[in-house]
């Protein structure tokens, strides 16, 4: 934005609105591919959890019904199955958020190294000093007027006592 008037002088807003299409839309491009692989990895993850979930479902049944397995140590198994996929689902689920503000960061440094196109003026004038730098308690708008009346510290104006917590 510094440096609109300059592209407004040189003429050079084609340039610069192609230039942000460029960018833009390869910025579009690699979210929708990340977007569609996160939508293909996460049901992915579900599929083989479900699928171990069920062959240990359909094994341990077979097991109860010939006697070599109780029905708590299959509902351990299936627990053990809920145990190991939810930490990979969470964990890919942090990962996905990294990645975003990593490249968020990468933006943020770009834009802050970016050069100001707003030349420094060659004679720059003083600064003046304010006069609620001076005072701050003489600066007061319509909406709050000064105060003429203060409550002690920890005591409401009717006496009774303030808690905050």
């Amino acid at each position: 934005m510094a440096g609109l008037r300059m592209v407004q002088a040189y003429r050079a807003e084609e340039r610069g609105a192609d230039r942000f299409e460029r960018r833009s839309d390869g910025y579009r491009q690699a979210r929708v591919r990340g977007q569609w692989l996160i939508s293909v990895y996460f049901p992915f993850v579900q599929l083989l959890a479900s699928l171990a979930t069920a062959a240990v479902l359909v094994v341990g049944a077979s097991r109860i019904e010939n006697g070599t397995l109780t029905a708590g140590a299959l509902v351990a198994y299936l627990l053990y199955i809920e145990l190991f996929f939810a930490p990979v689902q969470q964990l890919s689920q942090v990962f996905d958020g990294y990645q975003q503000a990593a490249v968020s960061l990468r933006r943020i440094h770009e834009l802050l190294r970016e050069r100001s196109s707003t030349p420094l003026p060659e004679a720059p004038r003083p600064r003046v000093q304010a006069a609620a730098a001076r005072s701050p308690s003489a600066v007061w708008t319509s909406a709050t007027p000064p105060r003429t009346r203060r409550a002690p510290p920890g005591r409401a104006r009717s006496g009774r006592s303030r808690t905050s917590i």
